[in-house]
């Protein structure tokens, strides 16, 4: 795949990435509008173990599904088609187990896992979606080995307009005990889930008609390598839960409630941290198309293409990061107000935008790695990530609060991204420029960034335009930053070697060539 075609699938993914979040954004503003942050801190707990169910039964499985398809080659459809067919199976299989495992046991998940027991009756209705979930997954895992980006693109829209259509009609019609409680949003997920499933069956079908035979040398190309991806992730998973269930029972021992720490860790982890992530679209959408480009490069024994596939990716994460970072540190306590009426998410939003470029790099590090068959470093890094989080919980929130928290993801995010940078280094000579990408972004857009802000608290302080006014005002001033921060950076000789090596010249600025 060129470097025109991973820019262009790049691009797609990516603009039905911004149009979902952008979606999420209103749903999830209408959400915490219905159910309160309380509500949303039950439905990040319940999700965690949904999380935790997918990894087992589809992360891993679509990922060895997309890598194979590209090594396979267009050139063996039946081949393509037959693996797909056996990593459904297998996947399927496990969805279903999981399923009636889930329901069975869900309040022993409920009362000694997440220790919160309201949880139990939303675990026992999540359980249901997982087959639909496995199917979806599979397909668009076999879509993005063959670098066809538009229906999985399509599926991500399908389902976020159908989960919205389906709790917004809830809401009008429905009774009050599910439109005001958690229950609204894990049927919500349900409904989307299962349209996004229905959508890709009907886009996808078998292209030759090739009859499916089961076999078990297929099968044993699926199961090994699938293990180990899913033993990876879930591991890291596991750990990701125990720290969720972990920080409202903490919240509680430093003081508060069980509403008031259920409210905080809502707060945060429904209300703020969405909205940091909602530029890593960028971030998701490279990594996805570079997965099976640098598997078939380096299966090739192409080390000169991975190297250069990957500095372009880097650089580009690494800068695309300071800009969100710029923007929410200077504008996250004006968004938390004007999206949310919440003070606390601003100051969260505010604080968290310090992680950006770390978590955009570190993610395109993951891929790289993948892609390079070192799954094992993925795992030691993101563990070591994770227990550097717990270890900050547990000795430091039920003494200082939520505040302590952030302060050690913003510290386990810049770990993990060194970490990864000297795993990947191992193995690819690769550089990360400091102060190209770093530091030179940083003063740009900081500066930049910080005109904008005084000019907008000008015009607020004059013309006291509503919300909805405001949040326009905002992204349109900060297109126009950007605007000039990339045409300053330009000047640059490392940025503009990027741009136009990477084809992002033409995305930019027609025909600027500067020197």
């Amino acid at each position: 795949m060129s470097s025109k075609q991973l820019i262009r699938g790049t691009i797609i993914l990516t603009t039905a990435g911004i149009l979902t979040r952008i979606l999420g954004f209103g749903y999830k503003i209408f959400l915490s509008n219905r159910i309160g942050a309380k509500g949303l801190g039950i439905y990040q707990l319940v999700f965690s173990v949904y999380v935790i169910c997918h990894t087992i039964y589809c992360s891993g499985i679509q990922t060895v599904i997309s890598k194979e398809t590209a090594a396979i080659g267009n050139n063996h459809k039946n081949e393509q088609v037959n693996f797909l067919f056996h990593a459904l199976i297998l996947s399927l299989s496990a969805a279903l187990f999981l399923s009636g495992i889930v329901y069975a046991s869900s309040d022993f998940i409920a009362n000694r896992l997440l220790l919160e027991p309201e949880c139990s009756v939303y675990i026992k209705t999540i359980s249901f979606v997982f087959p639909f979930s496995a199917i979806t997954c599979c397909i668009n895992g076999y879509h993005y080995g063959l670098k066809a980006t538009k229906i999985p693109s399509a599926c991500q829209l399908v389902e976020q307009i159908l989960r919205i259509t389906v709790v917004v009609i809830i809401v009008f019609t429905g009774i009050p005990s599910v439109s005001r409680s958690c229950m609204l949003a894990v049927i919500g997920l349900i409904a989307g889930e299962i349209a996004a499933c229905i959508f890709s069956c009907l886009t996808w079908k078998n292209p030759a008609g090739y009859i499916l035979h089961l076999s078990s040398k297929i099968l044993m190309r699926v199961l090994p390598p699938s293990f180990l991806l899913t033993l990876n992730r879930l591991l890291i998973n596991v750990l990701s839960t125990i720290e969720s269930a972990l920080i409202p029972y903490l919240l509680r021992c430093s003081g508060l409630s069980q509403s008031q720490s259920l409210s905080v860790y809502g707060t945060l982890t429904g209300m703020s941290l969405p909205v940091i992530l909602f530029p890593t679209a960028v971030s998701l959408a490279f990594s996805i198309m570079l997965l099976p480009e640098i598997s078939g490069a380096w299966a090739s024994g192409s080390v000169k293409k991975v190297t250069y596939t990957t500095d372009c990716v880097i650089a580009l994460s690494a800068i695309t990061g300071v800009f969100s970072m710029c923007f929410f540190y200077v504008f996250g306590k004006d968004l938390g107000l004007l999206i949310y009426s919440s003070k606390s998410s601003g100051i969260y939003m505010h604080f968290l935008s310090l992680m950006s470029p770390f978590l955009y790099i570190s993610t395109s590090f993951s891929s790289i790695l993948n892609g390079i068959d070192k799954t094992m470093s993925i795992l030691i890094n993101s563990m070591i990530s994770i227990l550097l989080r717990i270890a900050v919980l547990i000795l430091f929130v039920s003494d200082y609060g939520i505040m302590s928290f952030i302060y050690g993801l913003i510290a386990s995010q810049i770990l993990l991204c060194i970490l990864d940078y000297f795993s990947v280094k191992k193995s690819i000579p690769v550089y990360l420029f400091i102060f190209n990408d770093l530091v030179l972004p940083t003063l740009v857009c900081g500066i930049l960034f910080g005109i904008t802000k005084r000019l907008y608290t000008l015009l607020v302080h004059h013309f006291e335009p509503d919300r909805i006014y405001s949040l326009v005002i905002i992204i349109i001033m900060s297109i126009i930053s950007s605007y000039f921060a990339i045409r300053i950076l330009l000047i640059n000789k490392r940025f503009n070697t990027l741009t136009s090596s990477c084809h992002l010249d033409k995305f930019l600025f027609r025909n600027n060539r500067n020197s």
